[in-house]
């Protein structure tokens, strides 16, 4: 089967930002412009984050201009504390809704929107961190620290109540480009039996080809496409799918 590479956009006050372990995060273009150039690629769907829609509210008509732009499918997460939110957030356009922090609050949210949209709508981002006995730990971002929560029996509850695609995003990888967390991966990836997508530290096609070989269906990918070189010089740019289809 056919694994996906999907952009992950960091969006913020209407601007396309990206950091390195969720912090540090700085401008980086339009997003509507950046969604131009991904129509012109062989993008299988785009992910698009608000990382503080959590805090300020969803902006409904942000979202109506991006879905407008697209001819690609859009997933979009965000601050979705409710149905009537995700019911707005489909009515702007978008195909899937990602719910993280509003889960780990209430992971009965879960259920009450796959009920309505159903399990294929539905997408949990669950942000791992290591701490320094190596442990894997489920980090709140907009707490900024860690949950106690196992995170194996954490991805099974939301399998339960009806996701129906996880992300997976490496705290420790994220942004800094220097290759992906294959042991999380290995550890998590196993037991699930939904869709999974893999997020952190891709910044070389031989990271794709090293996460591909694993047990995941996707890879979602950040900083890789929005930097280039060295010197991170910002540059919207997509992998080569011809020579992942080989």
């Amino acid at each position: 089967m056919f694994k996906r590479i999907i952009p992950l956009l960091l969006i913020s006050n209407k601007r396309l930002v990206k950091g390195v372990g969720f912090k540090k995060h700085k401008y980086v273009g339009d997003p509507l412009n950046a969604i131009k150039i991904f129509n012109t690629k062989e993008v299988d769907e785009i992910i698009i984050m608000d990382i503080n829609a959590s805090k300020n509210g969803i902006d409904y008509s942000f979202l109506k201009e991006i879905s407008g732009e697209s001819f690609i499918p859009l997933t979009y997460g965000g601050g979705i504390k409710s149905i009537e939110d995700a019911r707005k957030v489909f009515s702007a356009g978008f195909e899937k809704i990602s719910l993280q922090t509003s889960v780990l609050n209430d992971i009965h949210l879960i259920k009450d929107l796959s009920d309505v949209y159903g399990s294929q709508s539905i997408c949990v981002s669950i942000d791992i961190k290591k701490d320094f006995l190596g442990k894997y730990k489920i980090f709140s971002a907009i707490k900024a620290k860690t949950e106690n929560k196992k995170v194996d029996v954490y991805i099974d509850q939301c399998i339960k109540y009806g996701a129906g695609e996880i992300i997976l995003t490496s705290v420790n990888k994220e942004g800094f480009m220097n290759g992906p967390d294959i042991d999380l991966i290995s550890k998590f990836s196993k037991n699930i039996c939904i869709p999974l997508i893999y997020s952190g530290g891709i910044g070389s096609m031989k990271d794709i080809y090293k996460c591909l070989a694993h047990d995941i269906d996707a890879i979602a990918i950040g900083a890789y496409c929005v930097f280039n070189g060295k010197h991170r010089a910002v540059l919207i740019s997509y992998p080569d799918m011809k020579t992942l289809k080989k």
